[in-house]
């Protein structure tokens, strides 16, 4: 399936195919294209569906964890952008404000007798794990984040980690047993690779370009094609005028 992007082109999302009803862990070394491949999976998402719940049933919405305030900020202001974080206690609430989604969600799928969610998909994306294992509050960052993932995905919550340190004080058992789909970008030795992926290969790849994914059972190769700046900010730009930002923090509940 192709799609008409904002500025006319035609585009074929097939790095959605990633995500769709997946949890997805990106690592690799730094510099290996964990920028590039989070860009062009949002950017697939931005070109093929609206914000929200949209009467299209193509709908989506975002929930952005980005400590580094760099690699997601552009996506602040999208209205498909249901929470933005970029500070410890921000990144508490915006989980813990998806958890209690993911619980209304199970509560509803349980009084409709439902095995999977049929409503809006939720993707969290957190940009770098490391920040958030040595937050100060990571010990209550990651026993929300830990619990949440488990029971995601069946209520159309699905979480996008990515990191640069693949190692496993960063990538707990807890964490990469619940990511049914997992790409390992070039790693800087055997080690690493069998840690996200569980076998070796992922060291012997070139430094960016292509990623070796491990889809539950099954695993392939990737190329990972940049979206150009331009690109990115045209499709945010188009977003933006077709509908206002809101201020959805205000509905916020924070934990006591």
């Amino acid at each position: 399936m192709r799609y008409r992007t904002p500025s006319g082109l035609m585009y074929a999302p097939y790095l959605l195919d990633l995500i769709e009803g997946n949890h997805t862990l990106i690592a690799g070394a730094t510099g290996a294209g964990k920028s590039v491949l989070e860009n062009a999976i949002i950017y697939g998402l931005l070109c093929t569906h609206y914000p929200g719940n949209a009467a299209s049933g193509r709908g989506c919405q975002f929930v952005f964890i980005d400590p580094k305030l760099v690699e997601l900020e552009i996506y602040r202001g999208l209205p498909h952008t249901w929470m933005y974080a970029d500070t410890p206690e921000s990144t508490e609430t915006a989980l813990y404000n998806v958890r209690l989604l993911i619980d209304e969600r199970l509560r509803d799928m349980k009084r409709r007798r439902l095995r999977t969610y049929d409503g809006c998909p939720v993707y969290v994306f957190i940009d770098e794990l490391v920040d958030l294992v040595e937050a100060r509050n990571s010990k209550n960052i990651m026993r929300i984040l830990v619990d949440s993932i488990s029971i995601a995905r069946a209520a159309g919550v699905y979480y996008v980690i990515a990191t640069q340190a693949p190692n496993r004080k960063i990538l707990k058992p807890e964490i990469v047993l619940n990511m049914n789909c997992r790409v390992a970008l070039r790693c800087n030795s055997p080690i690493e690779s069998r840690q996200i992926i569980g076998t070796n290969g992922a060291e012997e790849l070139p430094p960016h370009g292509l990623a070796i994914v491990q889809k539950n059972i099954e695993k392939y190769m990737i190329e990972i094609k940049m979206k150009r700046d331009a690109e990115i900010e045209n499709i945010v730009k188009f977003w933006e005028k077709q509908h206002p930002i809101k201020n959805y923090f205000r509905r916020l509940k924070r934990r006591v």
